[in-house]
């Protein structure tokens, strides 16, 4: 998303950043991920396998590149 004024930015943040529920959710699956002993697992009804974790993690570092600051 590209904006032309800064004030906008605020408001490019809030509808494109996933919210914390949802980044808590892939926080949680990712770590699953990491702990399994297998290339692919279900948990918390999602099927997981390294495409799917990659999004998790695109999701994750999205939500932390606008709020750095913040614990979730």
């Amino acid at each position: 998303m590209s904006a032309i004024h800064p004030a906008q930015i605020p408001v490019i943040n809030d509808v494109f950043t996933p919210d914390v529920d949802a980044v808590r959710r892939a926080r949680r699956l990712v770590k699953a991920y990491e702990a399994a002993d297998s290339d692919s697992i279900r948990i918390e009804g999602e099927f997981l396998d390294e495409a799917t974790v990659a999004h998790h993690r695109t999701l994750i570092d999205r939500y932390e590149a606008v709020h750095h600051d913040d614990e979730s």
